[in-house]
């Protein structure tokens, strides 16, 4: 499938128009379905929940984020949204290690992480969170290269647009994710304990992937 993120964004992109975020390292792709209405409950009522072929979904999604100072380790849980006919993710939770990080992205206006305790080295993914009782730990192997992405697996992992729910509206990020070269995730042994999603976590995955990279860009224009 060829430079399909092109397809999310046709207008000219040039340096000035885009911001690159920090390369993120060994990626974990675990998505689920999920029931309409137990996701419903879970976004803002102004975001429209997006499907693919009739079907809602979750995804964890755990990674290593390298800029020029150090090496950070982030959890994303997010959901499939639409917004004036606009698809996008919505993150329903975000965290990231250490207290520094965190302080520093409480100024930022457009993200907020919370402080855990998450490691990744490769072949293990673990995060704590003793405050809401919370567990994550994945032992997992590297399968092959999958050549040709089928649509629901375009559909997961490249996205234009970030959506961010407030009590007066929404806010939308234009993004730009070129698309990871995917690898079959293999697992020995996945735990996802979030009392939260329960219902969701509460069996294995329906879909897996691993990328060694993922770009990402901020576009500057609307």
């Amino acid at each position: 499938m060829q430079n399909t993120y092109k397809m999310h964004w046709p207008a000219p992109l040039t340096k000035k128009a885009t911001t690159q975020h920090p390369r993120c390292n060994d990626v974990l792709f675990l998505h689920y379905k999920v029931q309409k209405k137990l996701l419903r409950k879970l976004i803002p009522k102004k975001l429209e929940l997006d499907n693919f072929d009739g079907n809602y979904w979750i995804s964890i999604i755990g990674f290593e984020k390298v800029n020029s100072f150090s090496k950070l380790y982030d959890l994303n849980i997010r959901t499939y949204v639409k917004f004036n006919e606009r698809a996008g993710i919505y993150n329903l939770k975000m965290e990231r290690n250490g207290l520094l990080p965190w302080l520093l992205m409480k100024i930022h206006p457009i993200v907020f992480f919370k402080s855990e305790n998450i490691s990744n080295n490769r072949y293990l993914f673990e995060t704590k969170n003793l405050k809401e009782n919370s567990l994550i730990h994945i032992k997992y192997g590297i399968g092959k290269q999958i050549k040709v992405k089928s649509k629901l697996e375009v559909w997961l992992t490249e996205h234009s647009a970030l959506y961010r729910g407030y009590k007066k509206g929404v806010k939308k990020f234009n993004i730009l994710q070129k698309p990871p070269n995917l690898r079959r995730l293999k697992p020995k042994y996945i735990l996802v304990d979030y009392p939260k999603y329960l219902k969701v976590f509460s069996r294995p995955p329906d879909v897996m992937h691993y990328a060694e990279r993922l770009v990402t860009y901020s576009i500057n224009n609307n």
